[in-house]
């Protein structure tokens, strides 16, 4: 694998089976590894032409690019994946130091070398000559026309070793990205272990005691014996051979059909529906919410009014059969209405100040029939997809596999910052995050029968649709959500419940497209500027059903990244139902209504009543508790930001404000009701809508879902913040 001959479109993993991987050929082509005049690409950073040059080099085979600035040439070198930079500071007025400082500044910068044009005193200079080695040129040249020679070179000796570290490194990547277990070893002159890769570190500890108990192996023994499909490497250089050895696992990680286990793990006291829209247990000395619901805004929907009267009524003594069946239908058809989930956000609403409740700064996101503009606008192209032109993200360079690794550690932790991997992966967070979750953390890519190739694609995919503009509503958020509820997914298997192979892969797959091809605007943003779409889906969960619609499309006629395609009809069609399910629950203007049954559906599961399902099921078409409890899996992963550790909050809360002031002077230009008019750019007090924005919708979900599953650390982040932002908000009401 040369450096030169990456695909922009391609991975910079290719998940192979190791079998593939290290085949002899493969190995061999190993020691060949390197680099022709075809494969090489300069670039020059210099304020003259220097036509002849680039004439020259250009004729000989090198691609050369002349860049006139700093900044113009580490947009080449980010595009092109130039390998050699010559910075020259004999003929301009370009700084050695600045350019040097600006290229380790970018992630990468280790697959360029630096070389630069000095004059020919400062050549003879020693000092001089010590700083510029020290800001990292490996060459220095006092005439630009011996380039050519020095490039010839480079080709065989940096070059050329760079080369070979890099498909080295790209190898070992890839090792670890394998299923199977890989071993490399020193046969001579004595055993030496050289690299394991993870999953054979796992499997020979299982092998090694269960043999050593049976054969009273040595451990070497055990490992040479028991190793499979082995193959031998003989250095050409040096008296050495190495052995490598595959460990096929077949192990796999089995899941049983869902049993009622969760009842019984819901125990304790549970005091019915309160208006705030939770559910009070006392099942475990977890962290609470308690502080933040003394401090909020109660806010009562309608249906937890009413039920909780009817409730109290039908609980009485004096209550006789007849009138509690007369309740029960009472309460059947109370469930139909529609919005009778949604509370009255104008009800005792302050005038002329900004109110406490988060009903005032959120109503837009949470009604469903805003005000329509009289006249017709098309904000948005029309006929066009939402997002920019769709095609791969194409990658900058050889990402450092050391630096993706180490962005990748601390997956499984809620403190885990994609922010990070969004900087080393050069805004590819998803695909990286997706592999490790699909593929290592939950094995989904074998529940679906599809191979890594297959998956890795339909990552791309997928990322590539998301809009890189947008400030909040991008590839990155959609991997912090996936993060997000795979951490709450991995608590509920923890505890003992028991999930569906196919539940594991729909509610991943749900979380990684819940925003496709989002335009960075709300619902009634689209629906007051007529838009296409809000035709299409006449104003109902707009963006939720193209969301899903988008992603169903795009995967199932993609040839090489259809994760779908080996799934028959029955199966698709139980997981699309699932996913779609999931993600129209992202709908803001659903949120309480989602919230309400779901603690209402956990209350009556705990009290016994949930199975009799024909005469207590909240909703004739949602009486599967398991769909409540995705949904509600799939809403808290996507509100999840409030909850993070508070840089990453910070983060979160500056990003989504800068979507929410660029609507609303769109909004503004175009004469459109203003959705949202606290997130005015000149007068917002931004630390007050995070405090609303907590009070109002966050608190009253995580309430709900740290009560069905213990997340103490995610309620303590939250807390923090909420009073981080509580001070902040008289203290430093501007702040952004």
């Amino acid at each position: 694998m040369q450096n030169g001959d990456v695909q922009a479109e391609a991975p910079v993993l290719n998940y192979r089976r190791p079998t593939e991987m290290f085949s002899k050929d493969n190995m061999r082509n190993l020691s060949r590894v390197g680099i022709s005049h075809t494969s090489v690409k300069v670039l020059l950073l210099s304020s003259v032409k220097h036509r002849l040059v680039v004439k020259r080099l250009t004729q000989v085979g090198y691609g050369c690019d002349v860049a006139h600035d700093i900044k113009e040439g580490l947009q080449l070198i980010s595009a092109n994946h130039h390998q050699v930079m010559v910075v020259d500071a004999m003929s301009s007025d370009i700084s050695l130091e600045e350019a040097a400082n600006e290229l380790h500044s970018k992630p990468f910068s280790d697959a360029v070398i630096l070389m630069a044009v000095v004059k020919l005193n400062d050549l003879k200079d020693g000092e001089k000559m010590k700083r510029i080695a020290h800001l990292g040129y490996t060459r220095a040249l006092s005439n630009i026309d011996i380039l050519e020679s020095e490039l010839v070179l480079l080709e065989n000796s940096e070059l050329a070793l760079r080369s070979k570290l890099l498909f080295a490194e790209a190898l070992f990547e890839a090792a670890e990205y394998c299923s199977d277990g890989i071993e490399i070893s020193s046969m001579s002159p004595d055993f030496r272990l050289v690299y394991t890769n993870k999953v054979h570190s796992e499997l020979v500890h299982e092998e090694d005691d269960m043999m050593r108990q049976e054969h009273n192996f040595s451990e070497g023994e055990s490992r040479r014996k028991h190793s499979r499909q082995i193959l031998t490497v003989h250095n050409p250089y040096q008296e050495l051979v190495y052995q490598i050895s595959l460990r096929p696992n077949y192990h796999q990680h089995l899941f049983h059909s869902r049993t009622s286990s969760r009842e019984s793990d819901f125990g304790g006291d549970i005091i019915g529906l309160v208006p705030c829209t939770h559910v009070v247990s006392s099942r475990h000395g977890k962290g609470s919410l308690g502080s933040l619901s003394q401090t909020r805004a109660v806010i009562e929907t309608p249906v937890v009014k009413v039920i909780n009267m009817l409730q109290i009524a039908q609980n009485t003594d004096e209550c006789s059969v007849e009138i509690r069946e007369t309740l029960e239908n009472t309460m059947e058809i109370l469930r139909k209405v529609p919005d009778i989930y949604s509370p009255n956000l104008e009800e005792n609403e302050p005038v002329g100040q900004i109110p406490s409740s988060g009903g005032y700064v959120y109503r837009g996101i949470l009604k469903t029939n805003p005000r329509r503009q009289s006249q017709s606008f098309d904000s948005l192209p029309r006929g066009a997809s939402l997002s920019s032109p769709h095609h791969p993200h194409k990658l900058a360079c050889l990402a450092t596999p050391s630096q993706i690794r180490k962005a990748l550690d601390s997956m499984k932790t809620w403190k885990y910052n994609i922010i990070e991997l969004e900087g080393v992966s050069f805004k590819q967070p998803l695909y990286y995050l997706g592999m490790e979750v699909f593929t290592r953390w939950f094995k989904v890519d074998e529940y679906l029968c599809v191979d890594e190739t297959v998956l890795g694609s339909w990552l791309q995919l997928m990322e590539s649709k998301y809009n890189s503009s947008n400030s909040y509503h991008n590839s990155t958020h959609a991997a912090d959500v996936l993060q997000a509820g795979a951490y709450f997914l991995q608590k509920l298997i923890d505890r003992g419940d028991s999930w569906e192979p196919l539940e594991i892969a729909s509610v991943l797959i749900a979380m990684v497209v819940h925003d496709l091809d989002h335009p960075g605007r709300t619902n009634n943003f689209l629906t007051n500027s007529r838009h296409e779409l809000a035709l299409l889906y006449n104003d109902k969960s707009i963006l939720e059903n193209h969301h899903v619609a988008t992603a169903f499309k795009v995967s199932t006629n993609s040839i090489t990244g259809n994760i779908f395609k080996s799934l028959d009809l029955e199966t698709f069609q139980s997981m699309r139902l699932n996913i779609v399910e999931m993600v129209l629950a992202t709908d803001m203007s659903k949120h309480f209504e989602h919230l309400s049954k779901f603690t209402t559906g956990v209350t009556s599961q705990s009290s016994g009543d949930f199975a009799s399902a024909s005469t207590t099921s909240l909703d004739k078409d949602q009486t599967d508790m398991d769909l409540l409890v995705k949904r509600l899996l799939v809403k808290t992963a996507d509100l999840a930001n409030p909850a993070r550790p508070m840089p990453l909050c910070r983060e979160w809360a500056v990003r989504i404000s800068s979507e929410y002031f660029s609507q609303t002077e769109e909004e503004k230009r175009l004469g459109l009701p203003i959705v949202m008019p606290a997130f005015d750019r000149t007068t917002c007090n931004f630390p007050q809508t995070q405090v609303q924005f907590i009070d109002f919708i966050v608190t009253g979900l995580f309430e709900a879902w740290n009560n069905y599953v213990d997340i103490s650390e995610v309620v303590s982040e939250l807390e923090s913040n909420y009073k981080y932002w509580k001070e902040s908000s008289t203290s430093d009401p501007s702040e952004v």
